[in-house]
């Protein structure tokens, strides 16, 4: 599963909850509220086919979700409301155990499928009728066959995945001969092949069979052979791994069949039996037909529709992901459509007559790379619903896209924008501003750091060390030598100190808003990585200790006959770009190191050196440099998923860290012992999965304090976007509640003076206003 795209999809839900329908304003006559800001480049903006962050925060304006997430009446949190649904869903996975089309388990009893009633009075800006029939047209463009739509995976991928929509969605190949996973094709076994002339295997009919190497499989939960590297002798590996192909096959010989089962036959994979290499088999055949009525989706009667999961989903999950289905208007969505190349386009989303708005507002002018307008969409039932009243004083929104940041700056202090973002050079004018808010995101940026003996030294040249940096307690060292607070003080625009991998945003309790940081176990954690007894104590910064370590790992380190006494440790730490920002942060991690060292064997021995590299995560996957400032975010509202990040090979960009080393952790007091790579699955897909949110916090702050003390990733500061908001714009929440609703988003944000009272105090400041 690709913890990157349920990344993005999280976050798309998020904008869809913050502009969902939560009320109207009583609007005078002749007054209009008319909200001006900024957009990047779109080229479309269809719920099908969206790709960028511009393009689905469009669709926020136009669409109603099934369920809003309302921010709550305390102005702290959130709640969960029907909106496209008139009530919330009803788990019916009872009335579908044992469904042999569907392929739900006979002993099911809850989470895979979910039954939603809509509302009857909601329709298109046009007035049509919204019904059940058009949640199933849209499922039908988003997963047909003849479209290769760009957003079909969010239907048959992760939470939102309906049975059999995959196999409904490849159903163009039907009947064509092609390599599929053998164990698909039925009672295959690996005595069906035999070895040809050239060595490679065949079936009975002289079709090539191939090992999936490189190929993502299900009987994996998702990852790869190839993921596992570090469990196989590395000159084995190399042997299989250079013959993969484009496509991730490796041929089956003799050979690649011995080294396979040398990993899956290993104590790794639990010893398992020759016979069961099947299960990595890709072979020819023939694809079966996928048919529509065989995918998940029921249509119970006119307004009342059932979505038949691939994987269970529990309530609150399912709440927030069914709000990706973002309905297309059939009408329209067909009469755009036209076909080149074999391929099926529709233009819905490319310009005002080829989209339907069935939300607050509905697009009323397009100009492409210029301007965007949306008016209120007065066919929109929220307006006449007294649960809405007090809301949406806003009536209409126009963005322009204006790329430089000076431009944008200069127009907003004109009175022409209503919010700008403020980059780094504005802080210390606009900082301290009473009109500036702040906006954590969930980026955590760190310090990742690459601890392979043999290929830092290969990278070692007369006179220069790199191999310390495999000593821990030198990592250590770096880790405890500087004060965060001060670093992002001195080095950040608008940032945290950071000291654990996870920052405060991340919430892992839905329910009662509980952020993982402020949970027992997570701060328990940090005050013993970092030695304190409360995190109110943290600093991550102890010189005396980092004196002593570096002394510890010097000592060691030449004892082993590592390094001279008059070598240089020269740390490379590759950047995107060399700019001022990047080297006022090496120089300062440089500079409390120098500092550290005093007094030490490695007093002034040692330098960073920035390096410029456009790739550098990739450069640093393999091995190739020293040091980068990495960073994860996304998934604020699931936590655990996040640990896929350090501990699956396929993501992990600390070189040398080994995600299948063995990790001890106490699981409500009795030891439990896995490698990291097991605990992700365990805690995320496995048997901790729908355990007690108590067990689930123990074992994630457990991870991430092995995780720590290692020392291959050393957390420094979490991003924070600043912007300043026009004299005339009222948030629903002064402060910043959580990733869900944010501030309350323009639902709940209200105005001090309507367009032409605005316009007038801008004319009497002569357009030149001050924050």
């Amino acid at each position: 599963m690709n913890r990157k795209l349920i990344s993005m999809l999280l976050a798309f839900t998020l904008v869809t909850a913050l502009l969902a329908p939560c009320g109207t304003q009583a609007i005078a006559e002749g007054e209009t509220y008319t909200y001006h800001g900024t957009y990047s480049s779109v080229s479309t903006w269809s719920p099908t086919d969206w790709e960028i962050s511009s393009e689905y925060d469009m669709l926020g304006y136009t669409v109603t979700p099934f369920y809003g997430f309302w921010m709550n009446e305390t102005r702290d949190g959130y709640d969960i409301v029907p909106e496209l649904a008139a009530e919330f869903p009803v788990d019916v996975t009872a009335a579908y155990a044992g469904n042999e089309v569907y392929g739900v388990p006979a002993d099911a009893t809850e989470g895979y499928a979910w039954q939603v009633k809509m509302r009857e009075n909601a329709t298109w800006e046009d007035g049509t009728p919204i019904t059940a029939r058009d949640v199933e047209y849209t499922l039908q463009q988003f997963l047909s066959p003849d479209m290769k739509n760009y957003r079909a995976s969010l239907f048959y991928q992760g939470g939102t995945a309906l049975a059999n929509a995959e196999s409904y969605y490849n159903s163009d190949k039907a009947g064509e001969p092609a390599l599929y996973l053998a164990t698909s094709l039925g009672d295959k076994a690996m005595t069906d092949f035999t070895a040809g002339a050239d060595g490679q295997y065949a079936d009975a009919d002289g079709n090539p069979v191939f090992f999936a190497w490189g190929v993502p499989l299900e009987y994996l939960g998702g990852y790869t052979l190839r993921d596992y590297w570090s469990a196989m002798d590395l000159d084995t590996f190399y042997a299989v791994d250079g013959l993969m192909d484009a496509d991730g096959m490796v041929p089956m010989t003799e050979d690649t069949v011995e080294g396979v089962y040398s990993l899956t036959g290993g104590d790794y994979f639990g010893n398992e039996p020759r016979e069961a290499l099947i299960n990595y088999v890709y072979c020819y055949g023939t694809m079966e037909p996928t048919s529509w009525e065989q995918v998940g989706f029921v249509q119970d009667d006119e307004y009342t529709f059932t979505l038949v999961l691939k994987n269970p989903s529990t309530l609150f999950d399912f709440e927030m992901n069914v709000d990706n289905l973002l309905l297309v208007k059939e009408d329209l969505y067909e009469a755009n459509k036209t076909e080149a190349g074999g391929i099926i386009k529709s233009a819905y989303g490319t310009g005002v007559d080829r989209f339907s708005s069935y939300g607050p507002y509905k697009l009323t002018g397009y100009q492409e790379s210029k301007q965007i307008v949306f008016a209120r969409n007065e066919s929109w039932f929220g307006y006449a619903d007294e649960r809405y009243e007090g809301m949406y004083q806003t009536t209409g929104v126009e963005l322009s896209q204006i790329d430089e940041h000076t431009t944008q700056l200069t127009m907003f202090l004109q009175g022409n924008l209503d919010a700008v973002g403020l980059a780094a050079d504005d802080m210390e004018k606009y900082g301290t501003s009473d009109y500036v808010y702040y906006t954590p995101t969930s980026n955590t940026y760190y310090l990742a750091l690459n601890t392979d003996f043999d290929i830092l030294k290969s990278r070692e040249t007369e006179g220069v060390n790199k191999t310390i940096l495999t000593y821990i307690d030198f990592r250590k060292a770096m880790s405890l030598s500087f004060d965060r607070t001060d670093y992002v003080m001195s080095c950040t625009a608008c940032s945290d100190p950071a000291f654990g991998l996870l920052n405060d945003v991340y919430v892992c309790d839905p329910v009662s808003g509980l952020a993982y940081r402020d949970s027992e176990y997570a701060q328990r954690t940090l005050c013993e990585v970092y030695g304190v007894d409360s995190v109110d104590d943290l600093t991550g910064y102890n010189r005396d200790e980092a004196t002593r370590l570096l002394q510890s790992a010097y000592d060691q380190c030449l004892t082993d006959g590592n390094i001279s006494d008059t070598d240089i440790v020269e740390i490379e730490y590759h950047v995107y770009s060399t700019d001022s920002a990047n080297q006022k942060m090496v120089d300062y991690i440089e500079d409390a190191m120098l500092a550290a060292a005093e007094g030490t064997s490695l007093e002034g021995r040692i330098r960073f050196r920035l390096v410029e590299d456009q790739d550098y995560y990739t450069t640093m996957q393999n091995g190739q440099d020293d040091m980068i400032n990495g960073a994860w975010g996304g998934a604020e509202m699931d936590p655990y998923s996040m640990m896929i990040c350090w501990t699956d090979p396929s993501y992990i960009m600390e070189y040398g860290f080994d995600p299948y080393q063995s990790l001890t952790i106490s699981v409500q007091g009795t030891d439990v012992t896995m490698s990291y790579y097991d605990w992700y699955n365990e805690l995320y897909n496995g048997a901790y999965a729908i355990a007690e949110l108590d067990v689930r916090n123990e074992i994630l702050a457990g991870m991430e304090k092995g995780l720590l003390l290692n020392y291959h990733m050393i957390p420094i500061f979490s991003s924070c976007g600043a912007a300043l908001a026009s004299h005339r714009i009222v948030y629903g929440s002064e402060d910043y509640i959580n990733s869900i609703v944010g501030r309350g988003g323009i639902q709940f944000m209200t105005y001090t003076m309507d367009d032409a009272q605005w316009a007038a105090y801008c004319a009497a400041q002569n357009n030149q206003l001050s924050y």
